[in-house]
């Protein structure tokens, strides 16, 4: 193939993410049919050919021109080949979140099915059928996936529901353009914009996420389209800008009514407009009608299904079934004691802990501090721990682990220390004008209210599965937003005196994204 062709096909994949993304995860849909395929493809054949095929297209272009271009795709396209073969070693019994069986009446896969065979809403109280309280449009959106194929192109119903982490992968790889979208609206370029997106692009939270069945992923997706869409509309205030805002929330609290987290930096943004506009006397019809049209289209969108539980079955509006008392995952400390311990023994095992009997013996503990249940969680989901390895003798996958979970921690000690930067030296932001720093502090409140959310839903619902950083993923790009900043206006301009900060900042991103690769691979041949 000659590099003129080479360059066409990147720089199309470049200028269309979305759509490549797409008609890729609708090729590879068929390798989830294996009566259809001729030949059985091992998934690690295709996580090596899929990482040859992108170095080849990378280093056959035009790298002398399309340097950055050239460098986001490479990032951005091996991640996603990464997620392709995950989520090809992933059942959809494996490593899901209130997922159930398909042939069930609850978890989600049980709503689901309702609305397949039934083609409307469930007609059952939500505390009589679980998980049916969560809002239907990832379900409504993977009911009519699996009748298209079980009815148009007659696919068995096992393999139309396997087929499911199809629209998962497509809603990973769409937080990972949008991430990317975030980074290039506050101009990161250079290494400002190629850590944070090495970061975000091998992240294992979001590699489990393209597996994940339930609606997480598209919840986390559509809260990432909000903030971008937030932080645009505060740039340009137009109606079309707030229109899009009020959809993208809308319909991520239809996928998911937790996307109500962002709304107290979307007031933030709303106020100080609102009083920008009083301060200079300026007309306040306007501003006034875009947020009436904001609340006509984001209130009917985002309320409506709580809204239909209150009326029909006199559930509170935001309601959320608690756990019972009784199971072993329970945490009996104080929510004090379990917030300021940080006693070292808690990551002398960096997988999230859970207690069990061995011999009629307590083995382990609970997790318990939400800061480190969620750190782990974040590279190690609830499923994993150092004995699912334990058939693999080649390479010492839980030594991968430690390394993946130190570089991490160092990750997140910096990205706080980037953040109190940006937010406290005036000299970073001298060059910024006000908008810019307004924008950074909107960021800021959102990961403020994440944490928040995440605590307060550890303090309800004091279990080992509140505190899993599924529930919070946006936080990581929207960090490594930050963490970019601090890069691009702090760090290199420091280093010209330090020079090896740059230098290990680096080496931490590639050892972590190193690990990230072998740790995913390695779940190809876990028990």
């Amino acid at each position: 193939m000659q590099s003129n062709t080479i360059n066409k096909i990147t720089s199309w994949i470049c200028k269309h993410p979305y759509l490549s993304v797409l008609l890729i995860c609708l090729i590879t849909t068929p390798f989830y049919f294996a009566s259809t395929i001729p030949i059985n493809i091992s998934p690690l054949w295709f996580l090596m050919g899929g990482f040859t095929v992108v170095l080849l297209l990378f280093c056959f272009s035009d790298r002398k021109n399309r340097a950055e271009e050239l460098n986001v795709f490479l990032i951005s396209a091996l991640g996603f080949v990464l997620k392709c073969y995950y989520v090809l070693i992933t059942p959809i019994s494996t490593r899901q979140h209130d997922v159930g069986t398909f042939g069930g009446t609850e978890w989600h896969s049980g709503y689901i099915e309702y609305i397949l065979n039934n083609h409307r809403l469930p007609d059952v109280n939500p505390v009589e059928m679980w998980q049916s309280h969560h809002p239907p449009l990832h379900h409504f959106i993977s009911a009519i996936w699996i009748g298209i194929l079980e009815n148009v192109f007659t696919v068995s119903p096992e393999a139309a529901r396997e087929s499911l982490q199809v629209l998962t992968l497509l809603y990973s790889m769409c937080i990972v353009i949008l991430s990317l979208k975030l980074f290039r609206f506050f101009n990161l370029k250079g290494h400002a914009l190629y850590l944070p997106l090495l970061i975000v692009s091998f992240h294992p939270s979001i590699i489990l996420l393209s597996g994940s069945i339930n609606n997480d992923t598209l919840a986390t997706c559509f809260l990432m389209a909000s903030i971008l869409s937030a932080l645009k509309w505060y740039k340009e205030q137009s109606l079309i800008n707030i229109l899009k805002l009020a959809l993208f929330i809308g319909l991520g609290m239809m996928t998911k009514i937790s996307v109500v987290v962002i709304a107290p930096a979307v007031a933030f943004v709303f106020l100080l407009v609102l009083i920008k506009r009083v301060k200079e006397k300026a007309s306040l019809k306007e501003i006034l009608s875009q947020f009436l049209a904001f609340c006509s289209l984001c209130f009917p969108l985002g309320l409506w299904f709580p809204l239909r539980n209150s009326i029909k079955w006199g559930l509170p509006f935001l309601y959320s079934p608690g756990l019972p008392d009784n199971i072993p995952q329970k945490i009996k400390l104080g929510f004090w004691s379990r917030i300021t311990d940080f006693s070292p023994y808690q990551i002398s095992n960096v997988y999230e802990q859970w207690w069990h009997l061995e011999n009629g013996i307590m083995k382990d503990y609970n997790e318990y501090n939400p800061i480190i249940a969620t750190l782990k969680t974040s590279l190690f989901g609830e499923f994993i721990n150092e004995k699912s390895f334990e058939n693999i003798k080649t390479i010492n996958v839980n030594l991968i682990a430690v390394l993946m979970f130190w570089s991490a921690i160092i990750f997140s000690i910096i990205a706080v220390f980037a953040i109190v930067r940006l937010t406290t030296v005036k000299k970073l932001t001298a060059n910024d004008d006000k908008s810019t720093i307004i924008c950074i502090f909107f960021l800021e409140v959102f990961i403020v209210t994440s944490i928040f959310s995440l605590y307060k839903f550890a303090y309800d619902c004091p279990f080992v599965s509140s505190m899993n950083f599924r529930y919070i993923v946006a936080v990581l790009p929207v960090t490594c937003t930050l963490l970019g900043l601090w890069i691009e206006r702090d760090l290199f301009v420091a280093s010209k005196k330090r020079k090896c900060f740059p230098t290990v900042l680096y080496a931490i991103t590639f050892l972590f994204a190193f690990c990230s690769t072998v740790f995913i691979g390695a779940l190809g041949f876990t028990k």
